[in-house]
């Protein structure tokens, strides 16, 4: 039996989608269906290359892109220039690039709940 590099990067990247959508759920059950239906996991997997594509390469790095795309949309990384000038600099590392989208998704919505 041989296993190719392909077959690697198929199982990594399907165990990290378990695990968002995973943690998704834990917090809204009732996105289950749409994570999991064949569009939703479509989604899911474009998320995951744009992630890349941007240069996201930990798995907390991915997740915090695709948990973000499912927050704000997955137009997130062009509908919002801040993030789109983050995200398209490759000179900001990965972590940095993560922790930056965590903290422009919680301003946005503290400010969308609480009006400041």
């Amino acid at each position: 039996m041989i296993i190719r590099n392909s077959q690697f990067d198929e199982l990594g990247t399907q165990r990290v989608l378990g695990r968002i959508v995973e943690i998704i759920c834990s917090t809204h059950p009732d996105a289950r269906p749409a994570l999991t239906s064949d569009e939703g996991r479509k989604t899911l997997r474009e998320q995951y290359r744009k992630a890349n594509h941007y240069g996201l390469s930990s798995d907390l790095d991915v997740a915090s892109y695709v948990i973000t795309a499912w927050q704000l949309g997955p137009d997130f990384d062009t509908r919002f220039p801040a993030m789109r000038e983050i995200l398209n600099n490759s000179a900001i590392p990965s972590d940095r690039k993560a922790e930056s989208i965590g903290r422009f998704t919680v301003t946005l919505l503290e400010t969308l709940v609480h009006g400041k």
